[in-house]
C-alpha cells in the first residue's frame, strides 16, 4: 500500500481536470486505511469537498462513510457512526444503494464493536437485502458472516448455524476454498458448541488443511486454540493441551 500511496500522491502532482482529480483523492484515501488513518481522514474530506463542488451526489456519500471508517480505526466509534449516519443519509437522499448498503453495514460493525448487538444486527439485516438486489457478493458474504458471528456471541448457536451455513454455501458455489474453509471453521465452533463433536472434528480438520497449505498461520493457530475447546468438552485433556501447546507456538 505505501507504493501505491507515493504513486497517486504523484499523479496528484500533475494537472488534471477536478473530476479525474476526484477520482486520484478518492483512491489515495482507500490507500491511506491501512497505512495512516489521519491521513485517510485528511483526503476524505477533500473528497467531500469536492463532490459537492462537482455536485457528484455519490462522492459524498463516499466521503462522510471514509470519515466514518478512519474515525472506527482510531476506535472513535461514536463519531464513526455519526459519519456513517450522514453517509447513509445522503446516500438514501440520492438513490445510491451501494453507499446505502455500505454505510449501513459499517455503522453495524461500529455497534458491534460497541457491544450494542441488537442495533448491529439490525443495521445487518437492512444492508443485506441492498447487497442481494446489487449482486455485490464480496459485501453480502460479509454481512451473512457478521450477522453469524453476532447470534454466536449471543450463544444463539443454532441461529448462527443458519448464517455460517449461507455463508459456507456462497463461497463452495463459488469454488473458493479460502472462503470455504473460513466458513467451516465457523461451523466446526458452532457444532462444538451444540455437542455434535464429530462433526465439529470433520470441519475443523477440513479447514486446517485448507490454511496450513495456504500458510495462513494466524488462522492456523486459532483452529488448534478452538479445537482445543472441543477436546476439554470432551474430557481429552492431553489432546487438549497439545492444541494448546501448538497454538501458543505460532504466537
Amino acid at each position: 500500500q505505501t507504493s501505491r500511496v507515493s504513486e497517486l500522491q504523484q499523479q496528484l502532482k500533475k494537472p488534471m481536470p477536478d473530476t479525474a482529480r476526484l477520482r486520484v483523492m478518492a483512491d489515495l484515501c482507500s490507500a491511506y486505511t491501512l497505512v495512516d488513518p489521519i491521513k485517510k481522514m485528511d483526503y476524505a474530506r477533500r473528497c467531500k469537498t469536492l463532490a459537492i463542488k462537482l455536485h457528484n451526489d455519490s462522492a459524498v456519500a463516499d466521503g462522510d462513510m471514509d470519515m466514518g471508517i478512519s474515525c472506527g480505526i482510531r476506535g472513535l466509534l461514536d463519531s464513526s457512526i455519526y459519519f456513517f449516519k450522514a453517509g447513509y443519509a445522503q446516500a438514501q437522499k440520492v438513490g445510491y444503494l451501494k453507499g446505502m448498503g455500505r454505510n449501513i453495514m459499517d455503522m453495524g460493525y461500529a455497534y458491534d464493536r460497541m457491544d450494542r448487538p441488537n442495533e448491529a444486527v439490525k443495521c445487518y439485516f437492512q444492508a443485506l437485502p441492498i447487497f442481494k438486489k446489487l449482486r455485490l457478493q464480496k459485501n453480502l458474504n460479509q454481512t451473512i458472516n457478521n450477522i453469524g458471528a453476532i447470534y454466536y456471541d449471543l450463544n444463539q448457536y443454532k441461529i448462527a448455524e443458519t448464517y455460517f451455513i449461507q455463508f459456507y454455501n456462497n463461497f463452495k458455489a463459488a469454488h473458493d476454498t479460502a472462503g470455504m474453509a473460513n466458513g467451516m471453521f465457523s461451523l466446526a465452533n458452532c457444532y462444538m458448541e451444540t455437542h455434535r463433536y464429530a462433526q465439529a472434528a470433520d470441519f475443523y480438520a477440513k479447514s486446517l488443511a485448507i490454511f496450513k497449505k495456504q500458510g495462513d498461520d494466524n488462522r492456523t493457530a486459532l483452529l488448534y486454540e478452538e479445537r482445543s475447546v472441543m477436546y476439554r468438552y470432551q474430557h481429552n485433556y492431553s489432546q487438549s493441551l497439545a492444541g494448546l501447546d501448538t497454538a501458543l507456538g505460532m504466537a
